[in-house]
């Protein structure tokens, strides 16, 4: 069971969303290891979901709408922000010119808050991982909590590959004006088109 739980996460994580455009945008702007620390970052949230699916407390958040809502208009704020600042390094974007990298720290938490931020998660985690618990094993806290730290180091690996393709290209993009501009206006792009994703659809349709 926990081997095609694991294939079947490894199918959901390899389709680019938040987290992912999250890790590339950062492994491009400031390198690999920034990459990696917000890889790690969208990790910890996953455990919080874990943690949160385990206890219960996802189910009772669900079962609020308004708690689910007011999530899903502070994870849309947060993803317009950092839409604005990436549309806002594009125009100033210099080839060769040296741009003090975004703090590791800073990077770790808004990684975090990207991935709490998203009610989707919770509403995934309450239909997904139930599917793969079974009635006659461990007792139903820890499997949650298995299949959900087997879920986040899935996702882990996955970003980290994310963050080293993309790092690896960071040279020939700040090379070249051009491409770093528009690289810079692709982030912006994507967490605006996120962002309004959020706001247009319903967490019960995740």
């Amino acid at each position: 069971m926990l081997v095609a739980f694991v294939v079947a996460v490894a199918l959901v994580c390899a389709v680019p969303g938040p987290d992912i455009a999250y890790v590339v945008a950062h492994s491009v702007a400031d390198g690999r290891r920034t990459g990696v620390v917000a890889s790690l970052g969208m990790s910890v949230g996953m455990l919080a979901h874990t943690s949160a699916a385990a206890l219960g407390l996802s189910a009772a958040v669900a079962a609020h709408a308004g708690v689910l809502e007011a999530i899903r208009w502070i994870g849309a704020a947060f993803l317009v922000w950092l839409a604005v600042s990436a549309f806002r390094s594009g125009r100033s974007f210099e080839p060769g010119r040296q741009v003090a990298p975004h703090g590791t720290t800073r990077v770790f938490a808004m990684a975090a808050a990207t991935n709490l931020a998203n009610p989707k998660i919770i509403v995934f985690f309450l239909a997904f991982l139930p599917q793969f618990v079974t009635t006659d094993g461990w007792p139903l806290t820890v499997q949650l909590l298995v299949l959900g730290t087997a879920f986040t180091l899935v996702g882990l690996l996955n970003d980290l590959v994310y963050a080293v393709l993309a790092a690896a290209l960071r040279g020939r993009v700040l090379e070249n004006a051009a491409a770093g501009r528009w690289m810079h206006r692709l982030a912006g792009t994507v967490y605006a088109a996120l962002a309004i994703r959020l706001v247009v659809s319903s967490p019960a349709r995740a």
